[in-house]
């Protein structure tokens, strides 16, 4: 999509990492660190946002 992040952290340790795209800040955790930080109870009060991944074009129709 041609989106790229402002800065990352944490890639290196590979438990955690942060990845900032200036409105959306996206937190990539390994399932023990989640459970550990409990991102969920820290910000729970936050407004919750459905997101859906855009639909991609079959093979056929990029060939067009």
């Amino acid at each position: 999509m041609g989106i790229r992040a402002a800065a990352v952290d944490g890639a290196e340790e590979g438990s955690w990492a942060v990845v900032d795209y200036g409105p959306v800040v996206l937190h990539v955790f390994q399932a023990k660190s989640r459970e550990f930080y409990d991102l969920e109870m820290l910000w729970g009060d936050g407004k919750k946002i459905r997101w859906a991944a855009p639909k991609r074009k079959a093979k056929a129709d990029e060939e067009e």
